[in-house]
């Protein structure tokens, strides 16, 4: 059983915290009970998850949204908020552009069936890439979001319509696309993954949306929300993998830097790995293993909602010293949080680094929840063990001074 159910209209949330899995997939629905149980356990808003034209509507006119109406009830008992992702054209509707009044049916038959259950719905996937849109072009995107934005408003003008996020901040595509789109979309959406590299979450997060907001003012759409539907980095030994222990500090420092920045929300790529052998790079993305197990990245998520829960603000105040992070914010019961880390160094063991603080330190603990007992000088001085790339959260301090 679930840990609670909680109706539809309660558990609209203002969560940042989301996830993308294939629930409404063959192969990972039969996961979907134990898996919404983690989600609830780790405080995870939102799923962004497939209703995949193909698989709806195979021959036309001949629906079968059994694996669907089993998410969205399961979700909505959870209280777990879905972004349904619409796309993939069956072949007797390609090319998409073309259909477009086969497509409106597709929207609209969904929609009006998950009427009030389903929140918000993005517009395909990735139209900038081959894989996933045969001819990648911008004006035939655009075209397909105006016909999607009009027909979800007629049916549901609460649900959010959700930018069909490129792969990356392709600025070619984005700067035809959005003046054509006439501003027919509620949140903007980008897919901003870093494991090519790898990099860094701290080298182009808050840059990435910094320059999302600028091509928003440039092409004369305006300020929208902005949403990471799609990122994360693998944790496998090929050559643009990590280390579980490294995925897992870099899904804290993400959120926190891209929050810090003005994200409204992100959806972790992906929860469960695909597969028992998680050595291809694609396999290799989740936070949990394919049975389920947690890897650290899913306790370092758990323990980031508990030091940031949805509703938190940002402090602004200095928030890096050199190799230093320490990006503040304000909890909604008005506690203060500070997350610490060193993104690059080289040292072995945790460097000790003296602090005073401002205002009492209630709370220590680690990026996978752990309570760390912080010790003090004989000056007076807490000394924090900033192990490499792991955040050290802090809390109750109102400032802190670093000597």
């Amino acid at each position: 059983m679930l840990l609670h159910s909680v109706s539809v209209g309660q558990s609209r949330n203002v969560s940042p915290y989301g996830v993308h899995a294939h629930l409404t997939r063959q192969d990972e629905h039969s996961f979907t009970q134990d898996e919404l149980k983690l989600y609830q356990q780790a405080h995870i808003g939102w799923l962004r998850t497939g209703f995949v034209w193909a698989s709806l509507e195979r021959k036309d006119g001949q629906w079968d949204f059994e694996r669907c109406d089993d998410v969205v009830e399961q979700c909505n008992r959870a209280g777990v908020q879905i972004m349904g992702l619409l796309h993939g054209a069956p072949q007797w509707a390609e090319p998409v552009v073309d259909n477009l009044d086969h497509w409106r049916d597709f929207v609209r038959t969904t929609v009006t069936r998950y009427k009030g259950r389903v929140p918000a719905w993005q517009i395909w996937n990735e139209p900038n890439l081959k894989q996933f849109w045969k001819n990648p072009n911008p004006e035939h995107y655009a075209a397909l979001l105006k016909v999607s934005y009009d027909e979800i408003k007629k049916i549901d003008p609460d649900a959010l319509v959700v930018w069909g996020a490129t792969s990356q901040l392709d600025w070619p595509f984005l700067k035809t696309a959005l003046p054509l789109s006439n501003g027919k979309f509620d949140v903007m959406a980008v897919h901003p993954y870093g494991y090519g590299d790898p990099r860094a979450p701290e080298a182009y997060i808050a840059d990435c949306i910094a320059d999302l907001n600028k091509l928003l003012r440039i092409t004369g759409v305006g300020e929208r929300p902005i949403w990471f539907t799609e990122w994360g980095w693998p944790s496998h030994r090929g050559q643009r993998g990590m280390s579980d222990r490294q995925q897992g500090q870099y899904i804290a420092r993400a959120y926190i830097t891209a929050l810090q920045a003005g994200l409204q929300r992100g959806f972790w790529y992906e929860f469960q790995e695909r597969a028992e052998a998680d050595e291809v790079n694609e396999d290799a993305f989740g936070m949990v293993e394919y049975n389920l197990k947690p890897k650290p990245a899913y306790h370092s998520y758990r323990t980031l909602v508990k030091a940031r829960p949805p509703g938190s603000t940002i402090i602004g105040q200095p928030a890096k010293d050199g190799l230093i992070y320490y990006p503040a914010w304000k909890r909604p019961d008005g506690t203060t949080v500070h997350a610490v880390w060193v993104v690059w160094n080289r040292w072995a063991k945790p460097r000790m680094t003296p602090v005073r603080f401002k205002g009492e330190l209630k709370e220590s603990f680690d990026y996978l929840g752990k309570p760390m007992k912080l010790e003090t000088d004989d000056s007076g001085r807490t000394i924090l063990p900033l192990d490499w790339g792991s955040p050290l959260y802090l809390v109750g301090p109102e400032k802190i001074i670093f000597e």
